[in-house]
């Protein structure tokens, strides 16, 4: 294992450096339970994040459903045929 392989994995991961330190600190100054404490509150916030970034990438896939269905729309009435009957057709029914 080389530094570098080293320091990129401690670039990526430093929360989960700065969290187990803490754990072995509360264990050291409060005790198993204040250790479990301290781990129950890492393992939520871990479990809030993805929470958070599984929404993100939920909400923008909707947002690009929508897009393309939107710009199938518009492809669809730019093919439509524009005669003039057409049009007065459309406007009287609404459906444009």
């Amino acid at each position: 294992m080389s530094i570098w392989t080293l320091l990129t994995w401690f670039t990526e991961y430093w929360p989960l450096i700065i969290w187990g330190a803490g754990i072995i600190l509360a264990y050291i100054y409060g005790g198993y339970r204040l250790a479990f404490i301290v781990l129950t509150l890492g393992i939520g916030s871990v479990a809030y994040k993805a929470g958070k970034k599984n929404e993100r990438e939920n909400y923008e896939q909707k947002v690009n459903e929508i897009e393309k269905a939107r710009q199938n729309a518009y492809r669809q009435i730019d093919e439509r045929d524009t005669t003039r009957a057409d049009i007065v057709k459309r406007l009287r029914d609404r459906s444009y």
